[in-house]
């Protein structure tokens, strides 16, 4: 009775005799356990929960993307939609570690996550920290509308004006690497993170704090990919 996942139904009518009276008893203890279950459902839910959450930024960690991208894999497989998927890099950061502390640069980390989270408002628009200072933008979108997306983020993080010394821009900036496929049960997911990685490259040798596409055939801007 205990191990049930269901809430458990009282016995109904009893006679006010030695049975009824075991009845009551049966009741209560019934009660009881749907209390104990209940709670421990929450429990259960809210510890489901602090897991896919990245405790210092507050939103989706490095597990949680797995899942979830292999999941959305296998849905466009089915459907044969665009899955589109952006990988940030905060710009220099290990020198605006070394320059303001790693304190600093948790605060960096945190308004960064918090400045793109408000930026990315569709429902099927998932935000994760990859690791380190590198974040992921899940999109089930076009490259087009993850060109768009990015820049938005961009321009979010670069308006913030946190100070950055070491930075040729002189405040904190990001960069963007941009992949999109329409999934194939030949294809491993972790092939779009290699595509974004491959533009995110790209971006940083062009200059950073801008956001570069790959299309399969070559990686060219987001200006190019927007126009």
């Amino acid at each position: 009775m205990v191990l049930q996942n269901k809430s458990l139904s009282h016995i109904e009518g009893y006679k006010e005799d030695e049975i009824g009276d075991l009845i009551v008893g049966f009741n209560a203890a019934i009660d009881m356990v749907n209390d104990r279950n209940e709670a421990l459902e929450k429990s259960n839910s809210a510890l489901e929960s602090l897991s896919q959450i990245d405790s210092l930024t507050e939103v989706y960690n490095r597990r949680w993307l797995d899942k979830t991208l292999n999941h959305l894999w296998m849905v466009k497989v089915r459907s044969q939609q665009p899955l589109t998927l952006l990988l940030i890099d905060i710009d220099h950061f290990k020198n605006f570690n070394d320059t303001y502390g790693h304190i600093a640069g948790d605060d960096c980390l945190k308004v960064v996550a918090q400045t793109i989270q408000k930026t990315v408002k569709r429902p099927t628009d998932s935000l994760f920290r990859y690791g380190g200072e590198e974040f992921v933008i899940l999109l089930e979108s076009t490259l087009k509308e993850g060109a768009l997306v990015a820049e938005k983020v961009r321009l979010a993080v670069s308006n913030l004006n946190v100070p950055h010394i070491e930075s040729s821009y002189k405040h904190v900036t990001i960069s963007t690497g941009i992949a999109s496929a329409i999934p194939q049960l030949t294809i491993e997911p972790v092939e779009l993170i290699k595509r974004a990685d491959l533009a995110l490259y790209q971006s940083k040798e062009h200059g950073r704090n801008r956001s570069e596409c790959h299309n399969d055939i070559e990686i060219v801007s987001v200006m190019k990919q927007i126009s």
